[in-house]
């Protein structure tokens, strides 16, 4: 999202835009387009290392004559709050997902809340949501005035990740390709996936699972999948560098998360032509309209999960139907120039100061 922003931006009239990275810049996608980074190792609860991080933003701020810091993630939040400090500079925060919910609130979910709450208030931020419902539900959870939220949806690089002319989706061995992007962490509630899969397979369906992504789950999901003799259908990728490639080798793509915003990874696919599956949550029924151009489930419904997507792995005539009016949905509403547009605006409502 930060780099379609950056990239779309470049060059803008009465804009200059300048990336600051928290940690480190080395491996990063943004690493082109960084202009400076400053000193941090993830500790925001500690005072310390909070202040101490927020002092090297505010000199980054002071020495660029910066306007505008426009956050990104809630650690960035806390410190972009707390780093405008004394500057004149606004702060603007974007929110990507929706608060956990349904859960118990550890101590560290806690601090964080009432540390946000507390800077951004001190800042006079302004926000950004991806979505409407994840603009109400973070007005809730932290308590925000609904007036100093703005809904920006999200948007792809439609040269990117359009379909060229001819180009047909899945492989040419016969069998359906399913596919996943993401974080390999709990909330994206891969582990139903692969149940579900199991399921398809069960049924009679020659189907092949490909994940793209990394993270702590990777060898909990590698065990599943051996538990349930599905090691010789699924295929765990790692980072991905070329995500147009990749969604073009699907038949379907499946994204199951039990916590979004509104998922890059659908418009991408979306707009590649390739028909989603997905779990009716946050942003997501902003995107899709079930059965029209995409499928949703409940989130942790492994029946239901496996139901539609056994549905669609037999039926090629619903996935391309789907996949036609998917990529029509996204190149209507959701392209990256629109995003970046409305970004402008909202930079300069915000130096205006309403």
């Amino acid at each position: 999202m930060v780099l379609d922003l950056v990239r779309g931006m470049k060059g803008a009239g009465g804009v200059e835009v300048g990336i600051c990275l928290l940690g480190r810049c080395e491996g990063s996608p943004l690493a082109e387009y960084c202009d400076d980074v400053v000193e941090y190792d993830g500790r925001y609860n500690r005072f310390g290392v909070l202040m101490r991080t927020a002092k090297g933003v505010r000199k980054v701020v002071k020495r660029r004559g910066v306007d505008v810091v426009h956050t990104h993630g809630l650690d960035a939040d806390l410190i972009g709050a707390l780093g405008v400090r004394g500057t004149g500079a606004k702060q603007i925060c974007h929110l990507h997902v929706s608060p956990p919910v349904g859960k118990r609130e550890s101590w560290k979910a806690g601090l964080r809340r009432r540390l946000f709450r507390f800077v951004t208030k001190r800042s006079r931020a302004w926000f950004i949501a991806v979505s409407d419902a994840v603009r109400e539900s973070m007005a809730s959870y932290y308590r925000l005035d609904l007036e100093r939220i703005v809904t920006i949806p999200n948007g792809v690089d439609l040269d990117e990740f359009g379909r060229d002319e001819g180009e047909t989706l899945g492989s040419a061995n016969g069998r359906v390709v399913i596919g996943t992007a993401a974080r390999l962490a709990p909330m994206k509630g891969l582990d139903n996936l692969l149940d579900a899969a199991a399921r398809v397979v069960k049924g009679g369906r020659d189907i092949e699972l490909r994940f793209a992504g990394t993270g702590s789950e990777l060898e909990r999901l590698r065990e599943q999948s051996n538990l349930l003799g599905m090691q010789a259908r699924v295929q765990f990728l790692g980072q991905v560098s070329d995500m147009p490639k990749f969604y073009g080798g699907l038949d379907v793509f499946v994204l199951p998360s039990l916590s979004e915003g509104m998922p890059l990874v659908i418009l991408e696919a979306m707009a590649k032509g390739v028909p989603v599956l997905a779990t009716e949550l946050a942003g997501i029924p902003e995107i899709i309209c079930d059965g029209e151009n995409g499928v949703l489930v409940k989130p942790g419904d492994v029946s239901s999960l496996a139901e539609a997507l056994g549905q669609l792995c037999g039926d090629v005539e619903m996935r391309r139907g789907i996949g036609v009016r998917g990529e029509a949905r996204v190149r209507g509403a959701f392209g990256t120039e629109r995003v970046c547009q409305e970004v402008v605006g909202m930079y300069e409502r915000v130096m205006a100061g309403g």
